[in-house]
Formats: structure tokens, sequence, C-alpha cells
């Protein structure tokens, strides 16, 4: 896939209640659990263009587009 991605190798939990009180910070990382990445962050515009190429390989997809912009 072309375009900027960005491997996700570190999952950051932070309390964000508010209150007086707060949970430790706890992190995660991927190569606990022996993977590269927990996932990829992929630029929208890349995401998109291959999710529509995608989707007009499929026989039985109907578009809605129009009838979305109606509503």
């Amino acid at each position: 896939m072309r375009g900027a991605r960005g491997a996700l190798k570190t999952m950051r939990i932070v309390d964000d209640t508010g209150r007086l009180w707060r949970a430790p910070e706890v992190k995660f990382e991927a190569s606990e659990i022996d993977l590269e990445a927990f996932g990829y962050n992929i630029e929208n515009r890349y995401l998109v263009a291959a999710l529509e190429t995608f989707a007009g390989t499929l026989p039985n997809l109907r578009m809605i587009e129009d009838e979305v912009a109606a509503v």
C-alpha cells in the first residue's frame, strides 16, 4: 500500500476521568504478545481510495450515495 502508515507498537492507557485519585498510566507493547504492531495508522486518503477500489469489485454492493445525500 502506498502512502504514509505508522505501526502502532505501543498502546498507552491513561486515566482521564478528572478525579483527584487517578489510576496509573499503563503501557502495553505489541512485542509482549509476539506481534510487530497492534495495527497501523494509515492516511485517510489512501484508506478511502483502497476501500472504494475494493467496493467496486463487489457484485452485490448497492450504492446509496444519492439517497444519503438527499437525507
